[in-house]
């Protein structure tokens, strides 16, 4: 457990994380973590499996141009050129008509869609109620889809990209019928992925309403969406609490997220629930005064989770469990109990002078800064600083075992102009 993870913090309630395929490598092995109305945007890696993590993008300004200066805002991955990859962002604004789609192209983030006020693929996102997220549409294995619903309405709309322009292959306005069997006219409804069929494809959709215990999985045959689960709760598990979310997760490390964890916010109650055809049955629950999942305790302040892949393995089976007002981050899989907290970092500023552990890099022209993290000796990362134009002062040698470079500002990837300094962070 951590108090925070790779210098954020996690303090504040709209604090959101999310796990993102930076480099293109097929894998959701990054952590995005942004904080709505602030402008902060933080992308980290994990570094060798050693439960700590460090910046590869850092802004208090958004990210490509989305300021991300509005409790409103809210991002996911998406699969935006038909890969199999997640790895651009939708960023949007429900009611305000705002959406783009970002494009990383060696840390440099760049809109590939903007609406412009006008809503996405005739949906209009007028509506503070609207709510998004990427879908397997077509059974490709590819989450080259979006859905965007609205609770309380009916209204639910799934988009297709074609080059960049996005069109309805699905269609229902405000006032609407929902979706399938599933009328979306409640406030407190949710939509998730899901699969369903064990095929490592979230290519059915996952409809619920708590408080009420009502919940509905939906298949999709060519654009007609039919029930192949419809209960009062699921898995002995009620969802009569308006605070019950459900996630969907790699339970078993297969590499399909076919079971759904359910969590009572705010509660330490939290199952896990397997299924073999329409027959759902808990694999793990947790609840009572000392409840926790490996070695995570639940907390009655409320947990939130995503899921993660934290061994690079290309599989989403690890938890991101966070806790803002905790500022307490935890990862792991089911059966791990998380290592004990990290010693306090040794920040050494390189830059300023009047140190003994001075170094100024100093860009000789307009460059790109190199990804040092995870260096554990000077000489490589001055390599790496003079193949990239920026010029060495005095040296600075880590001497003492086991320390790393685990943290720089500017983030990797940044563009910055003839004289920047470059500061680093070594743990020792």
């Amino acid at each position: 457990m951590s108090m925070s993870i790779g210098g954020y913090d996690v303090v504040d309630s709209r604090d959101q994380i999310f796990s993102f395929d930076y480099d293109h490598s097929g894998k959701m092995d990054h952590l995005v973590l942004y904080r709505p109305g602030t402008g902060l945007f933080s992308i980290m890696r994990n570094i060798g499996g050693l439960h700590q993590f460090a910046a590869v993008y850092q802004s208090t300004s958004g990210i490509g141009g989305y300021e991300f200066n509005d409790n409103r805002d809210r991002a996911f991955a998406f699969d935006y050129e038909h890969t199999g990859k997640l790895d651009h962002l939708v960023v949007y604004r429900p009611g305000t008509a705002t959406i783009s789609v970002l494009r990383n192209k060696n840390g440099m983030f760049a809109p590939v869609f903007q609406s412009n006020g006008g809503g996405i693929g005739g949906y209009d996102l007028r509506d503070n109620r609207d709510q998004a997220f990427a879908f397997d549409y077509d059974r490709s294995g590819k989450q080259d889809h979006i859905v965007i619903y609205r609770p309380g309405t009916g209204a639910i709309y799934i988009l297709k990209n074609v080059n960049g322009k996005f069109t309805a292959v699905y269609a229902q306005g405000a006032p609407g019928g929902g979706i399938g069997t599933y009328d979306l006219r409640d406030d407190r409804d949710r939509v998730v992925p899901f699969d369903f069929l064990h095929s490592g494809r979230l290519d059915h959709l996952l409809l619920y309403r708590p408080g009420v215990s009502t919940i509905h999985i939906l298949k999709n045959d060519n654009g007609t969406f039919y029930p192949v689960y419809q209960g009062g709760g699921i898995g002995t598990y009620d969802l009569a609490d308006k605070r019950d979310r459900v996630y969907t997760f790699d339970y078993d490390r297969t590499g399909k997220p076919d079971h759904l964890l359910i969590v009572r916010a705010g509660t330490t109650t939290l199952w896990i629930i397997k299924h073999d055809g329409d027959r759902f049955t808990p694999v793990f629950q947790a609840g009572g005064a000392t409840a926790a999942i490996g070695g995570h305790p639940i907390g009655p302040d409320g947990d939130q989770f995503a899921d993660f892949d934290f061994e690079h393995s290309g599989k989403r089976d690890h938890l991101v469990a966070y806790r803002m007002t905790a500022s307490q981050t935890w990862v792991g899989k089911a059966g791990d109990t998380p290592p004990p907290p990290p010693p306090a970092p040794c920040t050494h500023v390189i830059g300023r002078s009047g140190s003994d552990f001075v170094t100024v890099y100093v860009s000789r022209q307009l460059t790109r800064v190199p990804y040092l993290i995870g260096y554990d000796d000077m000489s490589g990362a001055n390599l790496t600083l003079r193949t990239a134009n920026l010029e060495p002062g005095k040296g600075f040698t880590i001497a003492q075992p086991g320390s790393r470079i685990t943290g720089q500002l500017p983030a990797p990837g940044t563009v910055v102009p003839a004289g920047t300094t470059v500061d680093i962070t070594v743990t020792l």
